[in-house]
C-alpha cells in the first residue's frame, strides 16, 4: 500500500489529513480505478498490524529500521555529493548539496530528540499502564505538547523533502555517481515518509490516548 502511495505521490505520511478519495481527486487521478487497486492491496497487505501491537515494538521498529535507514541514506548521500560535485557538472547539484547539508543536520537532531525524550516517555507510560502503577514523571509539557512539537517538525521536514525533490527533478543524472545519489534520495524519502506516517498516525495518537487514560484512571 505504502509503495503505491509513494509511486503516485500521494501524501500519506505527514500532511495527508484527507480521505483517500479526496487525496486521489486532488492529485487528478482516476478515483474508481485507484480505489479498486487500494482495496485489493489492503486485503493482501500482510505487514505488521501496528495499532494492535505494543508501542514498545513500534518504537523499536522506528529506531532500529526507519531511523537507521534515514541515517544510512543521508551518510551515503553526503559521500556521493562530494564525489559528484568534485567532478563538476550541473551547478544545480551544488545548490542541492547546500540545501541537503542543512536538511540532514535538522533531521539528525530531530530523530535524536525523539529517541532521547519522547520515545522513552511513551515507553514509560506503557510500562506503567501494564504494571498498573503510578503515572511516570512527565516530560516538559507532557506527551501531548511534545508530540505536537515533533509533528510540526515533520511538516517542515516534508516541505524540505519536496524542495530537494524539485531540485533533483530539475537536475540531470549524467554520471554513475549522480544516478546512485538520486537513488539514495528515493530511499531517504521513503524511509522518512514511513517514519512520519507511523509516528503521526499510530505512535503519537496511541500515546496521547494512553496518557489521557492514565490521567483519568
Amino acid at each position: 500500500m505504502r509503495e503505491l502511495f509513494e509511486d503516485l505521490g500521494l501524501d500519506y505520511y505527514c500532511e495527508g489529513n484527507l480521505s483517500i478519495d479526496e487525496a486521489i481527486e486532488g492529485a487528478g487521478l482516476d478515483s474508481r480505478a485507484l480505489r479498486s487497486r487500494i482495496e485489493r492491496l489492503s486485503a493482501a497487505d500482510a505487514g505488521p498490524d501496528w495499532p494492535d501491537l505494543p508501542l514498545s515494538s513500534l518504537l523499536d521498529y522506528l529506531e532500529g529500521k526507519d531511523h537507521e535507514a534515514v541515517r544510512m541514506a543521508m551518510f551515503r548521500a553526503a559521500l556521493l555529493f562530494g564525489e559528484v560535485c568534485h567532478a563538476g557538472g550541473d551547478r544545480r547539484l551544488m545548490t542541492m548539496r547546500m540545501i541537503f547539508r542543512d536538511f540532514s543536520s535538522e533531521v539528525i537532531v530531530h530523530m535524536e530528540l525523539e529517541e532521547h525524550t519522547l520515545f522513552p516517555a511513551i515507553l514509560a507510560l506503557e510500562e506503567a499502564w501494564i504494571r498498573g502503577g503510578e503515572p511516570p514523571r512527565k516530560i516538559e509539557g507532557g506527551v501531548r505538547a511534545a508530540a505536537a512539537r515533533f509533528m510540526k517538525e515533520h511538516a517542515v521536514i516534508a516541505a524540505d523533502l519536496r524542495t530537494l525533490r524539485r531540485q533533483r527533478l530539475g537536475t540531470e543524472a549524467n554520471t554513475a555517481a549522480a544516478v546512485e545519489l538520486f537513488a539514495q534520495f528515493e530511499g531517504l524519502e521513503r524511509a522518512l515518509h514511513e517514519s512520519m506516517n507511523l509516528e503521526n498516525c499510530v505512535a503519537f495518537p496511541r500515546a496521547l490516548a494512553l496518557e489521557a487514560a492514565m490521567r483519568n484512571h
